[in-house]
């Protein structure tokens, strides 16, 4: 017994010798030394778009390859600014500023991500301002470079910077509060204007934080929602020059034809005075809902790009004139449980949806899916030189509770259209008399024809569009743009400039 323990104690030890050989004989890896070896690049510059300042900027990278049959080694890797730079790098998990002996088996590469902080002591002058420094590679004694460029953008934090979950309120005892810095605002969570009103000068920039925000268990919210109370009133008043814009705040072109990045503005039960002028709303969910009896005037404003629907009424008082209401994931318009609403020269469009473009509705359902109890409510919708289009058969759909039910409700449902293009099919078989209330209207089956680029959001007339002289001369003397109507006006929210 003690000869055979003996005898694989000698096997054993003899296998590890032989591995140890083996080990050593293997053949060393062979790395390029000639000068004119060098890596290869992904980018020649990694572009950082807007960044505002002390909240840094998403994560962005570039590959190294190593093109050649040997390995590689880069001798160093670094920022130029060094310890001094406003760029941060992670080399393949290695932080920089500095990075040495970077290996990349041929064929082979590595990842390089950047991170960008903007210094917010920046003068105003400088604001936007461009940050740009290099990242220098060395492989056998030649230098190659990366510019990395990233704009800075100052601005106002609303509460503060990453305050998404909290929920700040703007109270100014029924005073005004403008908005009117050059610097852009940023909010984050939500926003509640409450005894006060909150005007936004003209060229204002707006930027919304989306996201989940979590303030309790009892309290999560999608982030990036504007409250007014019924003691309080929204003003947005851009001019045709210098509009007011809303927007996410995710500046990379890549995220600006997204929707949903934030909630979106809601006008609680009540309140007044709200009004819209020569305003952009885009990326979020919902664009604006008005709440029961309170007030919204729009004029000259575009809500496009919503996760959910552009302008939601819930009997609600609402008059819109040259207003564009497009790419709206669900409905470009939709009123719930009747309300007061006049459209004059307005463009509904919804292309690639499932939903129609306008929804009008005398109730609302108070339990959900199943709607076997209603709050019913009084329509009044009046729509007057306007285009109603998209990619569906039906464009308008009308939900009447006393139609529905088979008996009458006391809830009236008074819609009318004049002048309008509509587009509908078989909404015609549960309402055989739409056109009775669809004064001088024309039904039509393609809307893309009308406008110069549906996907470039352009809704401008195309030269060959129906819609020219379409419309009759209702007051209105110019159109979305400030540019002038003749006596036979078109019909939405562009007039065509011959």
């Amino acid at each position: 017994m003690k000869q055979i323990r003996e005898y694989r104690a000698l096997l054993l030890i003899g296998v590890v010798f032989v591995l140890l050989l083996l080990s050593n004989c293997r053949e060393e890896e062979v790395f390029s030394d000639a000068p004119g070896d060098q890596p290869t690049f992904s980018v020649d510059t990694l572009m950082f778009d807007t960044v505002f300042t002390v909240r840094g900027s998403v994560t962005r990278f570039f590959k190294v390859y190593n093109p050649h049959e040997n390995a590689m080694r880069i001798e160093r890797v670094r920022l130029q600014e060094g310890d001094n730079s406003k760029f941060r790098v992670n080399i393949d998990g290695t932080q920089g500023p500095d990075v040495r002996d970077l290996e990349i088996a041929p064929g082979d590469s590595a990842y390089v991500f950047v991170e960008v902080t903007i210094d917010p002591d920046e003068p105003l002058s400088s604001s936007p301002f461009v940050i740009e420094e290099n990242i220098l590679f060395t492989t056998n004694g030649e230098d190659r470079l990366i510019l990395l460029q990233a704009w800075g953008q100052n601005a106002n934090y609303v509460p503060f910077v990453n305050g998404n979950d909290n929920i700040a309120v703007l109270s100014c005892s029924n005073a005004t509060v403008q908005w009117n810095d050059p610097k852009p605002y940023v909010i984050f969570g939500a926003l509640i204007v409450d005894s006060c009103v909150l005007e936004i000068s003209a060229g204002t920039r707006i930027y919304v934080h989306g996201g989940i925000s979590v303030v309790s268990q009892d309290l999560i919210f999608n982030g990036g929602f504007l409250f007014i109370n019924k003691e309080g009133s929204l003003q947005s008043l851009g001019t045709v020059d210098n509009p007011v814009v809303w927007s996410t705040d995710r500046l990379e072109e890549s995220f600006q034809d997204d929707a949903g990045q934030w909630a979106g503005i809601r006008i609680l039960a009540e309140s007044k005075d709200n009004i819209f002028q020569n305003t952009v709303i885009r990326n979020s969910i919902i664009g604006i809902q008005v709440d029961s009896a309170a007030e919204l005037e729009l004029d000259k404003t575009m809500i496009h790009t919503t996760a959910g629907t552009g302008l939601i009424g819930v009997e609600a008082n609402i008059t819109a004139t040259n207003c564009l209401f497009a790419n709206n994931n669900q409905s470009a318009f939709e009123a719930v449980q009747g309300g007061n609403y006049r459209f004059d020269h307005c463009t509904f469009a919804n292309f690639g949806t499932d939903r129609s473009a306008i929804n009008l509705s005398n109730f609302r359902c108070l339990d959900l899916p199943v709607c076997s109890q209603v709050l019913p409510g009084n329509l009044f919708f009046r729509c007057r030189n306007s285009i109603v289009t998209g990619s569906l058969e039906d464009e308008v759909q009308l939900s009447d509770i006393n139609f529905l039910s088979g008996s009458a409700t006391g809830a009236s449902f008074d819609y009318r259209f004049e002048n309008c293009f509509v587009r509908v099919d078989e909404m015609l078989d549960d309402y055989p008399d739409f056109f009775d209330f669809c004064e001088n209207c024309e039904d039509h089956n393609s809307g893309q024809d009308f406008f110069m680029d549906v996907d470039e959001i352009n809704y401008a007339l195309d030269t060959l569009s129906k819609a020219i002289d379409f419309g009759i001369n209702i007051g209105v003397s110019d159109d979305i743009e400030g540019m002038p109507r003749d006596g036979s006006p078109d019909a939405g929210c562009y007039e065509y400039q011959f």
